[in-house]
């Protein structure tokens, strides 16, 4: 069956965003219209109607209706990308301690159980732990997530103790995003696309652009791209999108997120990136 019509998964107070109205302008020029779709609310389209996530920024909120609409859609088979599955393992981050098993590098983490009672300042020390972020392991853009360490832990007690409900991640603190920055590398289908240098404002580490962070279009080296997409093998079906983020340290690429579930996938910063995804939708929704 040949598809002509797609749905953007998004949130009803995110919408479209204007980078992936970019997308829609590239998917109209081949002849593949686009339906926003929000996530928790009943879709318009029919049941056969790909749906792709883009922007469902808020399901860090709403955990545990995200992972039953994931485990439906699986389940029911519906044509959605990336998958349910890949989305069911990607949007909790312990799938890092995946990655460190599988001989990856990936940043010190000490996970803490939702519901329990810890004392930041006895968990860093016997973790043998200074600078740290701490955050949700379900999370996004930032949201509750600070930086600490041993001397003023307990200036953020309250805020580890406000998250009591959720399981909690403890990083080790990399220097170097102050620096350097984060990088992005951009995949459709398997193929790259393109790469975005991240770095953070004055007096700031998180590198998200309405947090003040700078973004720029790289031109990644073939030793830099060769180590992005031995990362990307770590997950063996191709798909649809995929951002694969890392810190460079020394020679040594330090992963800081895979991001298959709906990543910004950073269209602007190349002027053939939309049309590329584009023609990887095609491709897909051709196939079904």
């Amino acid at each position: 069956m040949a598809h002509t019509q797609v749905g953007f998964l998004t949130a009803a107070e995110t919408g479209i965003t204007v980078d992936d109205q970019r997308g829609i302008a590239a998917l109209n020029k081949i002849g593949i219209s686009v339906a926003p779709v929000i996530w928790d609310q009943p879709s318009p389209l029919a049941p056969e109607t790909p749906l792709i996530f883009r922007s469902c920024w808020d399901y860090h909120f709403k955990r545990e209706k995200f992972a039953a609409l994931l485990e439906e859609w699986q389940r029911t088979k519906r044509p959605v990308f990336n998958p349910p599955s890949v989305a069911i393992w990607n949007f909790n981050k312990t799938y890092l301690e995946a990655l460190r098993t599988a001989g990856f590098s990936v940043p010190r983490t000490v996970w803490l159980e939702a519901g329990g009672q810890y004392d930041l300042e006895t968990v860093l020390r016997k973790n043998d732990l200074n600078e740290v972020v701490i955050k949700p392991a379900v999370s996004m853009n930032g949201d509750d997530t600070w930086r600490s360490n041993v001397k003023d832990a307990h200036k953020t007690q309250s805020q580890l103790e406000a998250l009591r409900d959720r399981r909690v991640m403890i990083q080790e603190f990399l220097p170097e995003i102050l620096t350097s920055g984060e990088f992005s590398f951009v995949f459709f289908n398997g193929k790259f696309s393109h790469a975005v240098q991240k770095t953070p404002q004055a007096n700031e580490f998180r590198i998200h652009q309405d947090r003040g962070g700078t973004f720029k279009q790289v031109h990644p080296s073939a030793n830099a791209l060769a180590k992005a997409e031995k990362i990307l093998r770590f997950e063996k079906e191709t798909l649809l999108y995929a951002r694969v983020d890392v810190l460079p340290v020394g020679d040594n690429f330090v992963v800081m997120e895979l991001e298959f579930l709906d990543p910004s996938l950073y269209l602007k910063y190349d002027p053939e990136a939309a049309m590329r995804f584009a023609q990887a939708v095609k491709e897909r929704i051709a196939v079904l």
